[in-house]
């Protein structure tokens, strides 16, 4: 989902910033989401922990650790790929640049 750009994403803002302020906008949502996984990921972690050796009521052979560990798996995996789309965003960033997108028009040439 987060390849695709498809995750929550507040529209409004793109639609209202132009050139490389868009670029800035998905930057700052990228980081936003990163730290937020991060604190997610930080709690998650001593969940884990505190479960023991707990079990599942109807499953007495099934720790419920076991259930649990996809918490930070999850978190770590959604930070990870949200540092990748970071990373690419720059990449999108540098190339506008370099091939003259942001370009004002002075005195009829781009």
């Amino acid at each position: 989902m987060t390849r695709e750009k498809g995750q929550i994403r507040i529209t409004f803002l793109q639609s209202v910033f132009k050139g490389k302020t868009v670029y800035y906008v998905e930057i700052m949502t990228y980081i936003v989401s990163i730290v937020f996984g991060s604190i997610m990921f930080r709690y998650a972690v001593p969940l884990i922990g505190s479960l023991g050796d707990m079990r599942a009521s109807s499953m007495q052979w099934f720790k419920m650790s076991y259930m649990y560990l996809v918490l930070p798996l999850g978190f770590a995996s959604f930070v990870i790929r949200n540092i990748q789309m970071m990373i690419l965003e720059f990449m999108d960033l540098k190339k506008a640049e370099s091939e003259g997108a942001f370009a004002t028009v002075e005195g009829g040439k781009k």
